[in-house]
């Protein structure tokens, strides 16, 4: 299997989890928030505001914040050469569809001379079947009602540490060190 699969794979199982985290924790503080606005003012409806904005946007704002840290912190790190062509066709994607990551690559990369598009149209392959609105995306609601959301998050951020450990013991991390030496 070529590293190129595994390395995106994981990094958009994390993307998926994190922004399901923080969409939570901007829910959560917005309910403390406005319990506590409520009882500064004496009135209750700031808290009843706060507490029903629905956690899904709050979720997509929060994947906004962590897909554009990742773009710029984790993905020089993770990626490798080029890593600015590859992080930028998986940013187009995550915020977008498939085809806005190509159409954004294709912006910084007219002919498709850096080799970027091949790791990502083989990344597509086992990816799409799994969160491109397959199986983890569909199933995602039935197991956040049964399990929990807490006990879900920390069931994804387990199956995302097991793929990182198993990429980083199996060399597919490119180490930069090395590659620029």
């Amino acid at each position: 299997m070529a590293p190129e699969s595994i390395e995106p794979f994981s990094l958009h199982a994390a993307i998926v989890f994190v922004a399901i985290l923080l969409g939570y924790l901007l829910d959560e503080g917005l309910a403390i928030l406005g319990g506590n606005i409520s009882l500064l003012t004496g009135i209750g409806t700031f808290s009843t505001i706060l507490r029903a904005i629905p956690t899904f946007p709050l979720a997509m704002l929060g994947g906004v914040a962590y897909i554009a840290l990742a773009t710029w912190i984790l993905a020089p790190r993770m990626l490798p050469d080029p890593w600015f062509e590859r992080a930028m066709v998986e940013f187009g994607m995550q915020t977008g569809a498939t085809a806005m990551g190509i159409m954004l690559l294709r912006i910084i990369d007219p002919g498709f001379k850096t080799g970027a598009l091949e790791p990502f149209a083989v990344k597509q392959i086992i990816y799409e079947p799994f969160f491109g609105g397959g199986f983890v995306i569909a199933l995602t609601p039935f197991f956040v009602v049964t399990l929990g959301l807490p006990a879900f998050l920390i069931a994804m951020l387990s199956i995302t540490i097991i793929f990182v450990t198993m990429g980083t013991i199996f060399g597919l991390f490119p180490n930069k060190s090395r590659q620029n030496a």
